[in-house]
Protein backbone atom coordinates (compact mmCIF):
# COMPACT_ATOMS: atom_id res chain seq x y z
CA UNK A 1 0.00 0.00 0.00
CA UNK A 2 1.30 3.44 -0.89
CA UNK A 3 1.21 6.56 0.17
CA UNK A 4 -0.22 10.32 -1.36
CA UNK A 5 2.91 13.24 -0.96
CA UNK A 6 2.05 16.79 -2.21
CA UNK A 7 5.07 18.35 -2.97
CA UNK A 8 4.53 22.14 -4.38
CA UNK A 9 6.88 25.35 -4.88
CA UNK A 10 4.63 28.19 -3.80
CA UNK A 11 4.96 31.97 -2.85
CA UNK A 12 4.48 33.58 0.79
CA UNK A 13 0.88 33.98 -0.32
CA UNK A 14 0.04 30.36 -1.13
CA UNK A 15 0.07 30.24 -5.21
CA UNK A 16 2.02 28.09 -7.55
CA UNK A 17 1.70 30.66 -9.98
CA UNK A 18 0.86 34.12 -10.61
CA UNK A 19 -2.66 35.28 -12.58
CA UNK A 20 -1.39 35.01 -15.59
CA UNK A 21 0.06 31.36 -15.12
CA UNK A 22 3.49 32.42 -15.07
CA UNK A 23 5.61 30.52 -12.50
CA UNK A 24 9.08 31.99 -12.92
CA UNK A 25 9.10 33.18 -9.33
CA UNK A 26 9.51 29.73 -8.24
CA UNK A 27 12.66 28.68 -10.68
CA UNK A 28 14.47 26.97 -7.74
CA UNK A 29 18.47 27.36 -6.86
CA UNK A 30 20.70 24.86 -6.70
CA UNK A 31 20.63 24.10 -3.35
CA UNK A 32 16.80 24.12 -3.53
CA UNK A 33 17.12 21.54 -6.39
CA UNK A 34 19.51 19.02 -4.75
CA UNK A 35 17.10 18.96 -1.51
CA UNK A 36 14.07 18.81 -4.25
CA UNK A 37 15.97 15.49 -5.75
CA UNK A 38 16.43 14.54 -2.39
CA UNK A 39 13.35 14.45 -0.82
CA UNK A 40 11.37 12.97 -4.38
CA UNK A 41 14.04 10.38 -4.67
CA UNK A 42 11.82 7.58 -2.55
CA UNK A 43 9.23 8.61 -4.98
CA UNK A 44 7.73 5.70 -7.47
CA UNK A 45 5.00 6.51 -9.55
CA UNK A 46 4.23 10.25 -10.20
CA UNK A 47 0.56 11.79 -10.70
CA UNK A 48 0.35 14.74 -12.91
CA UNK A 49 -2.74 16.90 -14.22
CA UNK A 50 -2.62 18.16 -18.00
CA UNK A 51 -0.97 21.52 -17.15
CA UNK A 52 1.79 19.78 -14.79
CA UNK A 53 2.37 17.22 -17.43
CA UNK A 54 3.27 20.20 -19.98
CA UNK A 55 5.43 21.50 -17.81
CA UNK A 56 7.55 18.75 -16.25
CA UNK A 57 7.91 17.19 -20.18
CA UNK A 58 10.31 19.57 -20.37
CA UNK A 59 12.41 16.29 -18.44
CA UNK A 60 12.51 13.81 -21.41
CA UNK A 61 13.75 16.70 -24.02
CA UNK A 62 17.72 16.57 -24.26
CA UNK A 63 18.29 19.87 -22.70
CA UNK A 64 18.28 18.76 -19.16
CA UNK A 65 21.33 15.85 -19.87
CA UNK A 66 23.61 18.18 -22.08
CA UNK A 67 26.93 19.14 -20.65
CA UNK A 68 26.04 22.17 -20.21
CA UNK A 69 23.46 21.52 -17.18
CA UNK A 70 23.97 21.94 -13.86
CA UNK A 71 24.52 18.64 -11.79
CA UNK A 72 21.51 18.75 -9.72
CA UNK A 73 19.28 19.36 -13.21
CA UNK A 74 20.84 16.32 -14.67
CA UNK A 75 20.15 14.25 -11.97
CA UNK A 76 16.70 15.01 -11.54
CA UNK A 77 16.37 14.77 -15.54
CA UNK A 78 17.70 11.14 -14.61
CA UNK A 79 15.29 10.39 -11.82
CA UNK A 80 12.72 11.85 -13.39
CA UNK A 81 12.35 9.47 -16.85
CA UNK A 82 13.00 6.42 -14.56
CA UNK A 83 9.90 7.05 -12.80
CA UNK A 84 6.17 5.87 -14.14
CA UNK A 85 3.21 8.17 -14.96
CA UNK A 86 0.35 9.04 -14.87
CA UNK A 87 -1.40 11.62 -16.61
CA UNK A 88 -4.93 12.63 -15.09
CA UNK A 89 -6.66 14.39 -18.04
CA UNK A 90 -9.59 14.47 -20.22
CA UNK A 91 -8.94 16.61 -23.04
CA UNK A 92 -5.41 14.40 -24.15
CA UNK A 93 -6.43 11.92 -26.65
CA UNK A 94 -2.37 10.08 -26.48
CA UNK A 95 1.04 10.00 -24.65
CA UNK A 96 3.58 9.11 -26.80
CA UNK A 97 7.52 10.12 -24.75
CA UNK A 98 10.23 8.86 -26.52
CA UNK A 99 12.71 7.64 -23.38
CA UNK A 100 9.98 7.98 -21.34
CA UNK A 101 8.81 4.42 -20.02
CA UNK A 102 5.71 3.82 -17.80
CA UNK A 103 3.62 6.80 -18.37
CA UNK A 104 -0.01 6.42 -18.91
CA UNK A 105 -3.03 8.52 -19.30
CA UNK A 106 -6.27 8.16 -17.05
CA UNK A 107 -9.13 10.35 -18.30
CA UNK A 108 -10.98 10.33 -15.56
CA UNK A 109 -9.47 10.54 -12.32
CA UNK A 110 -11.81 10.12 -9.63
CA UNK A 111 -10.79 9.92 -5.83
CA UNK A 112 -11.81 6.56 -5.90
CA UNK A 113 -9.62 6.04 -8.70
CA UNK A 114 -6.30 7.67 -7.30
CA UNK A 115 -7.09 6.05 -3.96
CA UNK A 116 -7.31 2.91 -6.27
CA UNK A 117 -3.79 3.81 -7.94
CA UNK A 118 -1.89 4.78 -4.30
CA UNK A 119 -3.41 1.42 -2.66
CA UNK A 120 -1.83 -0.89 -5.74
CA UNK A 121 1.55 1.12 -5.13
CA UNK A 122 4.68 -0.09 -3.61
CA UNK A 123 5.62 3.17 -1.79
CA UNK A 124 5.13 6.86 -2.44
CA UNK A 125 3.06 8.46 -5.38
CA UNK A 126 3.78 11.56 -5.65
CA UNK A 127 1.03 14.00 -7.04
CA UNK A 128 2.43 17.24 -9.05
CA UNK A 129 -0.19 20.32 -9.84
CA UNK A 130 -2.14 22.37 -7.45
CA UNK A 131 -5.51 21.76 -9.21
CA UNK A 132 -5.48 17.99 -9.44
CA UNK A 133 -3.83 17.73 -6.12
CA UNK A 134 -6.64 19.77 -5.13
CA UNK A 135 -9.11 17.20 -5.70
CA UNK A 136 -7.04 15.04 -3.78
CA UNK A 137 -6.73 17.09 -0.91
CA UNK A 138 -10.26 17.72 -0.72
CA UNK A 139 -10.73 13.75 -0.31
CA UNK A 140 -8.53 13.47 2.15
CA UNK A 141 -6.44 11.38 0.29
CA UNK A 142 -3.07 13.42 1.22
CA UNK A 143 -1.08 12.19 3.60
CA UNK A 144 2.25 13.93 3.33
CA UNK A 145 2.11 17.62 1.99
CA UNK A 146 5.97 19.22 1.27
CA UNK A 147 6.08 23.34 0.95
CA UNK A 148 8.69 24.97 -0.75
CA UNK A 149 8.29 28.73 0.23
CA UNK A 150 9.63 31.01 -1.95
CA UNK A 151 10.08 34.90 -0.04
CA UNK A 152 8.04 36.33 -3.33
CA UNK A 153 4.22 37.31 -3.01
CA UNK A 154 2.56 37.28 -6.48
CA UNK A 155 -0.74 38.88 -5.71
CA UNK A 156 -3.18 35.68 -6.91
CA UNK A 157 -3.46 33.16 -9.14
CA UNK A 158 -3.30 29.38 -8.47
CA UNK A 159 -3.46 28.08 -4.99
CA UNK A 160 -1.24 25.70 -3.77
CA UNK A 161 -4.15 24.34 -1.59
CA UNK A 162 -7.61 24.42 -2.39
CA UNK A 163 -10.26 26.69 -0.68
CA UNK A 164 -13.22 25.54 1.59
CA UNK A 165 -11.05 22.19 3.16
CA UNK A 166 -10.51 22.00 6.46
CA UNK A 167 -7.94 19.46 7.77
CA UNK A 168 -5.21 19.23 10.58
CA UNK A 169 -1.81 18.58 9.82
CA UNK A 170 0.92 18.09 12.01
CA UNK A 171 4.60 19.43 11.04
CA UNK A 172 7.17 17.04 10.55
CA UNK A 173 9.86 19.28 9.20
CA UNK A 174 11.75 22.13 8.10
CA UNK A 175 14.81 23.42 6.67
CA UNK A 176 15.56 26.96 5.31
CA UNK A 177 18.07 27.62 2.65
CA UNK A 178 20.45 30.54 1.98
CA UNK A 179 18.43 31.95 -0.93
CA UNK A 180 15.45 32.44 1.93
CA UNK A 181 13.23 29.41 0.85
CA UNK A 182 11.60 27.36 3.42
CA UNK A 183 10.71 24.01 2.93
CA UNK A 184 7.69 22.54 5.12
CA UNK A 185 6.71 19.20 5.42
CA UNK A 186 3.42 18.36 6.83
CA UNK A 187 1.87 15.16 7.69
CA UNK A 188 -1.60 13.88 8.50
CA UNK A 189 -2.15 14.97 12.72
Amino acid sequence: MGTLRYTAICSIDGCTARSDGQFDFATPSAEVHAAVNAAESDVRLEVYGRRMWETMEFWATDAPLSDAAPDVVREFALQWRATPKVIASDSLAALDVPGVPGVRLEPRLTPERLAAIVAEADGVVSIGGATVAGVAVRAGLVDDVQLYVVPHTVGGGLRALPDGVEAAWRLRETRVFADGVVWLRYGRA
